[in-house]
């Protein structure tokens, strides 16, 4: 039986900056196709609250918490900086419940990008505001789709983590959209990747919880198989591991 993979949606304003009179959500088709292409049954979950998210999970076997705008600072005690995007509460507390109750669940997950800082600031990490233009590898980011994705740089590996198992290469290249990154490294989670320059560019659980982050876009380039096809796996063998959802 195919797997089924929960990926959260995003505000449109996130991709579209002109005003909306209507409140719309998105998910890119890439994201989608992604898992679609690697077995999954993909179901797309809305803005929600912690009340609906046992509910919610129960019929899930997979987390993909996707990219999006910035996430509040006040949740890892700093104020609001020059160039952070006006955050989202409702958009914050929908990933930070999730995550909680993924983790109590032990539901996989992965975190993309934003998926990945919240990750981090969830186990009570930090992130670093602004490294566009501060880093070698993490130029001023144009205001064009196009161009902003087309940026490259390496990312080494760590031995011994799942992404260097699964990519079986001591260094990667990644595409550099992201604004921010992690700073303080949350509790049970540790550094997998780094860029040339520094920067932190993905965490993994040291706990039992399988949960994994990475600072990059995996669907944009390359061969999007390597990551999804082997959460994909991940999360076949946990829900059959665990009998999950077996009478389904």
């Amino acid at each position: 039986m195919k797997p089924r993979i929960l990926i959260t949606t995003r505000p449109s304003s996130d991709a579209a900056p002109i005003h909306e009179p209507r409140f719309r959500e998105y998910v890119y088709q890439s994201d989608i196709d992604a898992l679609r292409n690697q077995g999954a049954i993909v179901t797309l979950m809305p803005i929600s609250t912690i009340e609906d998210m046992p509910t919610i999970l129960s019929a899930i076997d997979g987390v993909v918490i996707s990219g999006g705008r910035d996430i509040d600072p006040k949740y890892y005690g700093k104020e609001l900086g020059a160039n952070t995007k006006e955050p989202h509460e409702a958009l914050d507390a929908s990933d930070f419940a999730l995550l909680k109750v993924a983790k109590e669940m032990n539901i996989p997950t992965l975190g993309i990008c934003r998926g990945m800082q919240a990750l981090n600031v969830f186990m009570g990490g930090s992130l670093n505001q602004d490294i566009a233009g501060h880093r070698a590898d993490h130029p001023v980011l144009s205001d064009t789709y196009e161009d902003r994705a087309s940026i490259r740089h390496e990312v080494k590996l760590s031995t011994g983590s799942w992404l260097k198992k699964i990519f079986e290469e001591d260094s990667i290249v990644t595409n550099s959209i992201h604004h921010q990154a992690v700073s303080r490294v949350g509790e049970d989670l540790r550094v997998v990747a780094h860029s040339t320059d520094g920067t932190i560019e993905a965490v993994e659980s040291t706990s039992a919880w399988f949960a994994v982050g990475v600072q990059w876009h995996p669907e944009l380039f390359g061969d999007p198989s390597v990551i999804f096809g082997n959460f994909v796996e991940e999360v076949s063998a946990h829900r059959a591991k665990n009998n999950r959802r077996d009478d389904q």
